[in-house]
């Protein structure tokens, strides 16, 4: 997966709710990293794995997080 998708996912994340729930998030998806870099290229299975992370680490239905994170992506 392209890094941008997973950079931007992290941006909603810590632009919405703050650099420790990103920490969070990348601690319950078992990141080795602290954050992504959107020119790289990432494994395929890591964008689920993390989206996963954040409906857990945010307590919210997979609906609407992918929904607040649409708005977030359009939004100026």
């Amino acid at each position: 997966m392209h890094g941008l998708i997973n950079r931007a996912i992290q941006g909603f994340v810590t632009d919405s709710y703050g650099e420790q729930k990103w920490s969070e998030v990348a601690k319950h998806a078992q990141l080795s990293f602290d954050g992504f870099e959107a020119m790289l290229t990432y494994e395929d299975e890591l964008t689920p794995q993390v989206l996963s992370a954040v409906y857990k680490v945010l307590d919210r239905p997979c609906a609407d997080i992918l929904e607040d994170l649409g708005t977030y992506l359009v939004s100026p």
